[in-house]
């Protein structure tokens, strides 16, 4: 599973951190993890082409999604959908501990396949209630050496759908709201992703949004940290590997999602994949 679509120095942020315990699968990868100071190290800017729960166990910072900023505490939770740009913003050199669970979207349950666009991106759990009980016990299933890797590996399966279905129901109080947001950019990402079968480039969003294409690109970037033709080009083919997967061919999806030509569809998705479109067509 391709877990990061794009990414800046990771290995540069795992000289920092200690593996605590790490589960994988081709679907899903579990990475509880703990970095002792995270003020040390270089920002993580990344989207990806799964989904990502993150649940925060200790730390003092505050997390970017797309171009607002949530603060964290204990017990935060962070659901990020395929293709958000999302990265940690330390606050001091207090230690970062943090469980993650990245997994496709072709494990969702098909009862969910819908509710999860529509969930929010960040919430409190409250201790002792079914969220933060399920992540207590994979914790306590990780110390304990009496569960086999496969046991484990199928409790975290199946409680995917289970922690989706409390998100669902999650009440208001639950909220977090951004300590920073640019309208701006916000309604650049959202026109992106309503029309990312368009051929959408600088130019032609710098007209929508009555902006010169070079104020919009560094306006972009400045909160970002992407540039702007880049993250169009990683969306797209976020996009197209989920089609791809789908069974449309490679050829019809790079036509589909207003590419020039089938070798450039190709080369950005090796670039930001780093692999071919062929290699992500459904096994027969």
């Amino acid at each position: 599973m391709d877990f990061f679509a794009f990414m800046i120095d990771f290995p540069a942020i795992m000289r920092y951190t200690v593996i605590m315990k790490t589960y994988q699968t081709t679907d899903f990868n579990y990475l509880h993890s703990k970095t002792e100071d995270p003020s040390s190290m270089t920002i993580l800017d990344h989207i990806h082409s799964g989904y990502e729960f993150l649940y925060f166990l200790d730390g003092n910072a505050d997390y970017a999604i797309n171009a607002s900023v949530y603060p964290m505490k204990k017990r935060d939770f962070l659901l990020i959908h395929p293709g958000e740009y999302h990265h940690l913003i330390p606050n001091n050199s207090s230690p970062y501990e943090r469980i993650c669970i990245h997994f496709s979207p072709s494990i969702v349950p098909k009862a969910f396949q819908k509710d999860i666009e529509t969930l929010k991106s960040v919430y409190h759990i409250h201790k002792y209630s079914a969220i933060d009980n399920i992540f207590s016990m994979l914790l306590d299933a990780e110390y304990n050496n009496g569960y086999s890797e496969s046991d484990i590996v199928y409790l975290i399966q199946q409680h995917l759908g289970v922690i989706l279905t409390h998100l669902k129901y999650l009440q208001d109080e639950t909220d977090i709201a951004p300590i920073e947001s640019n309208e701006l950019i916000n309604n650049v990402l959202n026109y992106i992703d309503e029309n990312i079968t368009q051929p959408i480039n600088v130019e032609t969003l710098s007209q929508t949004f009555f902006k010169s294409p070079s104020s919009l690109a560094h306006s972009f970037s400045s909160i970002m940290h992407f540039p702007l033709q880049h993250y169009i080009t990683s969306k797209k083919i976020i996009y197209a590997q989920m089609l791809i997967r789908q069974g449309v061919s490679p050829t019809s999806v790079a036509l589909q999602l207003s590419f020039k030509d089938y070798s450039t569809f190709f080369k950005a998705y090796k670039r930001v994949l780093g692999k071919s479109p062929m290699s992500d067509r459904p096994q027969a």
